[in-house]
């Protein structure tokens, strides 16, 4: 049976042995809220930068009384879309789902506890930017302000924090990996370039809804299959693409070989 001054030399031998992990690959992983924090600015601005200067007319800034716009703000419609915008709406959620992520980070405590005052906060903070945005593109016209995309931005910042928080732990689990040796940094690695090229694939994740979407995707799915990648190119620039396509995809078999 240990004493306690045993018990006390115990995990610190074990340091000296090597037989727990050192101080410094703690460390190397631990949660920098600052750096999340300086990352979410930095996002916040492009996304602000493309919603108001980037589009067919450029920077168009037209002036508008406050009060004006508030009211024409708050009469903001919801428009019955077909599924012809459906990928716009998808963009638009996409679009705030890094912005989630990066907040969560800036907010994430280290105690539990806390963690549900963590997403709170960081839904407002977001809630709050978009609305912010929409209201100043009554100032940018033709933008388009709409519930249907506020209604999107919201629920991307909301699967935003609910990505960070399942995958907190099993990011710095990544980190830790990526450090170490063997086979389990290549197998991180290529298990990430899978999840970007699903992503790339399926964007901008325009998916059948309805039947006569299904009907639409049927017709167009054996020439999407037997047709061959670069339709239209010249000869040589054709093989280049499919080659291209091919390679995307060598990552792939190494992650099934490892």
């Amino acid at each position: 049976m240990l004493g306690r001054a045993d018990r006390v030399r115990k995990p610190t031998l074990a340091r000296v042995a090597g037989f727990a992990r050192p101080l410094g690959d703690q460390s190397a992983v631990a949660h920098h809220r600052g750096q999340f924090a300086g990352w979410a600015i930095v996002y916040a601005l492009a996304v602000a930068y493309s919603s108001l200067v980037v589009g067919p007319t450029g920077f168009h800034f037209v002036p508008l009384a406050p009060e004006t716009a508030w009211r024409i703000f708050k009469a903001t419609p919801y428009v019955v879309n077909g599924s012809d915008q459906r990928p716009d709406w998808m963009a638009n959620l996409l679009m705030l789902v890094p912005l989630g992520w990066l907040t969560t980070g800036a907010f994430w405590p280290r105690r539990n506890g806390l963690r549900w005052l963590a997403a709170g906060a960081t839904l407002s903070c977001c809630l709050i930017f978009v609305l912010v945005i929409k209201y100043l593109q009554l100032f940018f016209p033709p933008r388009t302000v709409t519930l249907n995309y506020i209604e999107a931005q919201s629920l991307g910042s909301l699967f935003g924090v609910g990505l960070f928080w399942l995958t907190y732990n099993r990011r710095l689990a990544w980190q830790r990996g990526l450090r170490g040796g063997g086979r389990r940094p290549l197998m991180i690695a290529c298990g990430i370039y899978a999840a970007a090229l699903l992503f790339f694939f399926l964007f901008p994740f325009d998916f059948a809804l309805s039947a006569e979407d299904f009907r639409e995707r049927a017709a167009v799915l054996p020439h999407m299959v037997l047709s061959w990648p670069g339709e239209g190119l010249p000869i040589t620039r054709r093989v280049l693409v499919v080659m291209a396509d091919a390679a995307a995809t060598i990552p792939l078999g190494v992650l099934l070989a490892l």
